[in-house]
């Protein structure tokens, strides 16, 4: 049995994040010999992504077809099948649901492919610190200035699998730890994984709603739901922005959410794209006393970079989930930094453009020439060139072609 697994699906267009995912844990995990990740793929893909692995020998990994599982538990379609029917956010579920029943472990961590470790990580230690006080963040959905469709649709689908109606979504926060016997109370409860997703898409077909199941919300929900049973401790997000901000900066902070995320996903999930210099202190310390060790931090910029900084170095997390579009770890380098704060910057950008403007009236002086040497030079060239290749060729072919 697996003591500490950490479970990621992926597939082929994600293997390039893949790399620098295995790359940052090969530098920064303290406690390689106690972790093992597990990766679903698809068999087509087996060939391309041991070439990934095989960087990384230090490193636990393994590698299981999704094809092998589906059978295993008599569910006779193909990914191709699933994803097409049920769409991609379904599909993922499908495939963390059966391999967290499928490995041989009690304790699982589920990191997509986009994640990335930051700073050194002893990873047994965040397991075990998590599941002596384990906890539940969630924002409070009656506050919410707008919701968007794929969060209504989360909302009601997650409410209607549970036949439990939330006052909070959990998604706040990338700390995604999973006990194989709360899975296994809410799969005797509600159903198989591939039954689960087949009443909602039903469900969803009947309701005219996007086909969308998220395993975390599921999940959360339902020890929420069952809370009688399994303790943990639930943190209310909202009144945690306000105690740590302030009534004003609070309020600032939920209307740029609102207006920025459109009212899709948590309220602290993209906290690093709403930081300002007025509440930047105030949201690290909210992070910082909350122990939120793995988190979003993405679409790094040269407006954004300094305050992204100040952010990530208060908190120390040790994952970075969701995006690698960041200057941390091992993205910390002067060649990324130099692209994104000089290179990518709004007034370098300007300059680019005022300067192709300042050169376009000499393209035009020159279009004539540009037109001579596209219709007349270049072609009389090429036709020299070739006939000569070709006569050579002839030549070099001669006997051969009139031989019996």
């Amino acid at each position: 049995m697996y003591k500490y697994m950490v479970v990621t699906p992926t597939f082929v267009e994600h293997f390039g994040f893949i790399k620098n995912y295995l790359k940052s844990a090969d530098k920064y995990l303290i406690d390689k010999s106690n972790i093992t990740f597990a990766f679903i793929i698809s068999k087509i893909e087996s060939y391309e992504f041991k070439k990934i692995v095989k960087l990384f020998p230090d490193l636990n990994i393994l590698t299981l077809n999704f094809e092998d599982i589906l059978e295993h538990y008599n569910v006779n379609k193909e990914p191709e099948e699933l994803i097409h029917k049920y769409g991609k956010f379904s599909f993922q579920t499908l495939k963390k649901l059966y391999a967290m029943m499928y490995l041989d472990a009690e304790k699982f961590l589920i990191l997509d492919s986009e994640s990335m470790f930051i700073n050194p990580t002893n990873l047994a230690e965040l397991f075990d610190n998590y599941y002596k006080n384990p906890v539940l963040m969630g924002s409070i959905l009656k506050n919410r200035l707008k919701t968007c469709d794929l969060l209504e649709a989360v909302l009601k689908t997650t409410d209607m699998l549970t036949s439990f109606k939330s006052d909070k979504f959990f998604l706040e926060n990338f700390m995604w730890f999973y006990d194989k016997q709360i899975l296994n109370d809410l799969f005797n409860e509600l159903g198989s994984p591939i039954n689960l997703i087949e009443k909602n898409y039903k469900f969803c077909i009947r309701k005219h709603l996007m086909q969308a199941v998220f395993e975390i919300t599921l999940y959360q929900n339902y020890i929420y739901k069952n809370n009688d049973k399994y303790n943990y401790h639930i943190i209310n997000v909202d009144e945690e922005v306000e105690k740590n901000l302030g009534t004003e900066q609070s309020e600032k902070y939920v209307n740029k959410f609102a207006h920025k995320r459109h009212g899709g996903g948590g309220l602290i999930e993209y906290t690093s794209q709403l930081l300002t210099k007025r509440n930047v202190a105030g949201m690290s310390q909210l992070f910082k006393n909350l122990e939120i060790n793995i988190m979003r931090c993405e679409c790094t910029t040269a407006s954004n970079y300094a305050l992204q900084k100040q952010f990530i170095s208060y908190i120390k997390p040790n994952i970075l989930a969701a995006s690698q579009f960041h200057l941390f770890g091992i993205n910390n380098t002067v060649k990324n930094k130099f692209r994104v704060i000089f290179l990518e910057s709004s007034n370098f950008l300007m300059l680019k453009r005022n300067l192709s403007l300042f050169f376009k009236p000499i393209s035009i002086v020159l279009r004539p020439f540009t037109n001579i040497y596209k219709w007349f030079i270049k072609p009389i060239v090429l036709v020299i060139v070739y006939s000569l290749v070709s006569l050579y060729g002839l030549l070099k072919k001669f006997k051969l072609i009139f031989s019996d």
